[in-house]
């Protein structure tokens, strides 16, 4: 098949998805606004990179002629666009046909809420597409409550997780000096990092069985902030903060912690950082929205709390830290839940087969 995928190379959701394509046998053009050009993204050589010109946000309507013509010369089976709000709005103004739109996230949450325009543009790029996705079921319910009356069926393929890479540690040999509890997250206000060092103090506070860390791996404008809470709560000495570390890193350093914390105080669409971290064998601790709730089984992979409650969250750590065979446990079953629903083969298969029967009504 030959396909074209619209989207940003910066992302590293759509640069795996290029690749597992690719990896089937498919011809993948990966079509990629300049201004979001990367590099150092690590594309296979098969995926061919065209780069439509504009840096700025008015390139999703200015670089519709060049994607057009583009697409109409290239003989192309499917288009495949990520994102229903920039390239939704890309691909519905190049006219690309027929067109299968994944929504991702805050391009459905967020974006639409911003103006009333926004509103009728994420709308319009929905109604306009062949075929919608989601991420996730919490994220198909938020798409049918943008599109009201006007109803459209919309298919879940999860992003997914390469568990060639995430692969899962065996915790049980040996008795290691400290429990390490770990984050990978950009250092944003929203995703409620201040919160989890919140609670880490008060898991100190508690009578544990053996030292702890936490590490927080990420960059972002709240670093400054989160340090200097750190040093207020005389956590300097408990406390690791990493940086930012490529993707293909991640594996390495969930490979070394023993519990996953997702903190994060909104209503999150997915979580891919939990499956990855549940495809590693860790049991996670993570904030009641839809879509942690959608992956993370409350008492049987991890434990879910109420968003922004460190109390609450210093409890369920203690509850894992106390007891080193429920972590086993939740590991082994996160794991089993990984390779079920989130396993990224098997998520490009179920893409496929969207393309696939996009297709036959068109040929009919």
């Amino acid at each position: 098949m030959k396909i074209a995928f619209i989207g940003n190379e910066k992302s590293v959701h759509v640069v795996k998805f290029v690749n597992a394509l690719s990896s089937k046998g498919h011809q993948v053009t990966l079509f990629t606004i300049s201004g979001n050009r990367d590099d150092t993204a690590q594309i296979s050589a098969d995926v061919e990179r065209n780069y439509l010109p504009g840096s700025s946000s008015l390139a999703y309507y200015t670089a519709a002629r060049r994607l057009s013509s583009a697409l109409q010369s290239g003989g192309f089976d499917i288009v495949n666009a990520h994102y229903a709000s920039g390239y939704g709005t890309l691909a519905r103004y190049a006219k690309a046909s027929p067109l299968v739109l994944n929504a991702c996230g805050s391009d459905v949450y967020d974006v639409p809420y911003q103006s009333k325009m926004k509103y009728r543009i994420v709308r319009a790029n929905l109604l306009y597409a062949d075929k919608l996705l989601s991420t996730s079921h919490a994220m198909k319910q938020q798409i049918h409550s943008l599109l009201g009356a006007q109803h459209r069926d919309v298919g879940v393929v999860p992003f997914g997780v390469d568990l060639t890479k995430f692969k899962f540690h065996d915790r049980s040999a040996g008795d290691k000096p400290e429990i390490h509890i770990g984050i990978v997250k950009t250092l944003n206000s929203i995703y409620g990092i201040d919160v989890l060092i919140r609670a880490f103090k008060l898991l100190l506070a508690k009578d544990n069985t053996a030292p702890l860390k936490l590490s927080i791996y990420g960059k972002g404008p709240q670093l400054i902030e989160l340090m200097s809470l750190t040093v207020e709560l005389g956590l300097s000495d408990h406390i690791h903060f990493g940086g930012f570390i490529d993707n293909t890193a991640v594996p390495d350093v969930l490979a070394d912690m023993d519990i996953f914390a997702a903190p994060s105080i909104v209503n999150e669409s997915f979580g891919v950082a939990l499956a990855e971290a549940m495809a590693s064998g860790l049991p996670v601790v993570a904030t009641d929205g839809d879509g942690f709730k959608e992956v993370v089984d409350d008492g049987s992979t991890g434990i879910i709390v109420p968003r922004g409650d460190a109390e609450k969250m210093a409890e369920a750590l203690k509850i894992l830290v106390d007891n080193k065979n429920l972590c086993l446990n939740m590991g082994l079953r996160g794991r089993e839940k990984v390779e079920m629903q989130y396993d990224l083969d098997k998520n490009t298969d179920a893409l496929i087969e969207v393309y696939e029967n996009t297709l036959k009504p068109i040929h009919a």
